[in-house]
């Protein structure tokens, strides 16, 4: 059966939108990089998913729940929100942010940091762009006033 057996790119898996929890969660680190909201789009939420969890735990223990029912409902609590976070809120911002670079530069750039980014190695768009010969033609080119001197 190919079902289990084919191995989809991640460039596929983005195309298709249906992601591993693997690619999601190096996408979420992808997010927090190139995020300018990182207390808006990840702390506060997570700091808010963890005091639902404290107050889960409480009302379970002061409702006289066995230790194991109050502890292991929150832990599965914290680990459903965890995964869905990951899998739809922030992988979906890098998968944003890709479309940005598509947009703004070209396919190569994009698929350049999207490669750097899943081996953890730091990129720079612009620099990409230029070393692929996209930055000529790139919309950003002409919203920052054109090509600069080499």
């Amino acid at each position: 059966m190919s079902f289990f057996t084919s191995k989809r790119t991640p460039k596929e898996q983005i195309e298709s939108g249906r992601l591993t929890f693997l690619l999601a969660l190096k996408l979420s680190r992808l997010a927090y990089q190139v995020s300018k909201r990182k207390l808006q789009q990840f702390y506060i939420p997570t700091l808010v998913l963890i005091a639902v969890v404290l107050a889960v735990s409480k009302f379970l223990h002061s409702e006289g729940r066995e230790f194991a029912d109050y502890a292991g409902i929150s832990m599965m609590l914290f680990a459903f929100y965890s995964w869905a976070a990951i899998q739809f809120y922030w992988s979906g911002i890098a998968i944003e942010f890709l479309g940005h670079a598509n947009a703004m530069f070209g396919p190569k750039t994009r698929d350049t940091a999207l490669e750097c980014s899943l081996e953890g190695k730091p990129f720079d768009l612009v620099q990409t762009s230029k070393m692929l010969g996209e930055y000529a033609d790139s919309r950003y080119a002409k919203s920052v006033g054109g090509t600069p001197k080499a």
